[in-house]
């Protein structure tokens, strides 16, 4: 499977933002559902999200389409279910955030 080339780059600064506390987890229904039934805490999920690498790379950065800026996905199993994950960094406040925008079974 090809892996886009800035892959590295991206996760190294996703693990940077939520090594200095700046990970956002939109709270949908359907994540909080999915943690729950996972038995995951947020604590558990910020460390798959640390220890995701280029192999769970999926697809990306493509564009938003709900706001500015690009989104990437990445696919991990975790204890049994493969894990669908979309992930963007957020450039637009003062200073950067890694938003964590779906974290649930895959459905594809």
């Amino acid at each position: 499977m090809w892996i886009h080339p800035d892959t590295g780059r991206f996760l190294r600064t996703a693990r940077q933002l939520i090594a200095a506390g700046r990970l956002d987890v939109v709270y949908r229904k359907k994540t909080l559902d999915a943690l729950a039934s996972a038995g995951l805490t947020v604590e558990d999920a910020k460390d798959i999200l640390r220890a995701l690498t280029k192999e769970n790379y999926i697809s990306g950065p493509s564009a938003d389409h709900t706001q500015a800026g690009e989104v990437w996905v990445f696919k991990r199993d975790i204890e049994g279910p493969r894990f669908y994950i979309k992930l963007k960094i957020d450039t637009a406040g003062a200073r950067p955030v890694l938003k964590c925008l779906a974290f649930h079974p895959d459905e594809y």
